[in-house]
């Protein structure tokens, strides 16, 4: 990072522009790692709520259908009494 010398009453900088460049684009490579971070841990818990919620669909699928199917099995015997 840049410093500042004091002399006498003129201020000096003491690191160049590159320095202060590669300063900057180093902390913006760890914003952008963060952020991925970030993105990725919310991914992942979509992915997880969703499969989720897709497992309790399929299950109450298949209940209502074997459910349906008991219904209409029982039908004819209902009808012959």
């Amino acid at each position: 990072h840049a410093e500042e010398v004091r002399r006498g009453n003129n201020l000096t900088v003491t690191s160049s522009g590159d320095e202060v460049e590669s300063h900057y684009q180093s902390i913006l490579e760890k914003v952008r790692k963060s952020l991925e971070k970030d993105r990725h841990t919310q991914n992942v818990g979509l992915i997880t709520k969703l499969s989720e919620i897709k497992k309790k669909y399929l299950y109450e699928l298949e209940v209502n259908v074997l459910l349906e199917e008991k219904s209409k099995a029982e039908l004819p015997s209902k009808a012959k009494a």
